[in-house]
């Protein structure tokens, strides 16, 4: 196989190959017959895979794979990460950052998740080779340096907030024990151990949750006015007649689809 590949990739285009690959390896339909949410976004990072390929082809001089790989090469070097991309914050919108990328911006309303032990505070991890003290030019303070870095980088939050500030944290974020309030959001609030008393949530509570919304029995929901008009092409309507699973891959997951050399 890797032959097969090797010999076509100097032959056919870039995008021929990695879709013959992704096809024949059986790959492609592990991903799109699989109910899990994360082989869903494998898919369309697929097709997002596949966009870049269709638009480099128009740049570089020839359209195979050893070229292409060049220019991604170039472009990585370059710091160009498409999934990193800049958002417009003049944008009326939720924004969602981390504390490094949010220096500098302030907002009306800061909310910072996840402030529980181990995370906020992150894990202090030794290098594997320490630095020799001859080398360091510079004078480091004293104490834990970790923490002092990590106590400055949540007053940078905390500060990004123009008129409202939310601390949310968890005892359950996933693990198998649970986690600790955040010994930052203690020393913000000057509280004590004694003064954060978990909530304990009974059985009973959780499957209250899963009940419907209380109403007459009988009563239909109203439906939210769509806040656009839906337009549709023919083909997607035949697309959607003929299998609706079809039209969710090839329109919304917009699975690759190899066209024939005739079209």
């Amino acid at each position: 196989d890797l032959g097969e590949y090797a010999d076509l990739s100097i032959k056919r285009f870039t995008g021929e190959v990695l879709y013959k690959f992704i096809t024949k390896s059986g790959y492609l339909k592990r991903l799109i017959s699989s109910p899990s949410p994360s082989d869903e976004e494998k898919v369309k990072n697929i097709a997002r895979f596949f966009d870049i390929i269709r638009s480099t082809s128009n740049i570089i001089a020839h359209d195979r794979v050893p070229q292409f790989i060049s220019y991604l090469d170039l472009l990585i070097e370059a710091g160009d990460d498409p999934a990193a991309a800049e958002i417009d914050m003049e944008i009326d919108a939720v924004n969602v950052l981390t504390v490094h990328k949010a220096k500098g911006l302030e907002f009306p309303v800061v909310i910072m998740a996840n402030l529980v032990s181990q995370r906020f505070p992150s894990y202090f991890r030794r290098e594997g080779i320490p630095l020799p003290d001859l080398l360091i030019k510079d004078i480091l303070p004293s104490g834990n340096f970790h923490l002092q870095e990590e106590r400055r980088l949540f007053y940078v939050g905390m500060t990004r907030a123009k008129k409202e500030l939310y601390f949310t944290s968890a005892r359950d974020c996933g693990g198998k024990r649970p986690r600790k309030i955040s010994q930052f959001i203690m020393e913000a609030l000057d509280l004590s151990k004694a003064d954060v008393v978990p909530n304990k949530v009974s059985s009973l509570e959780v499957i209250e949750r899963n009940a419907p919304p209380a109403g007459k029995k009988g009563q239909r929901e109203e439906t939210i006015p769509p806040t656009e008009i839906l337009t549709l092409s023919y083909r997607r309507i035949d697309d959607y007649l003929t299998c609706p699973l079809k039209y969710r891959y090839v329109h919304i997951i917009r699975v690759p689809i190899m066209q024939h050399h005739a079209v």
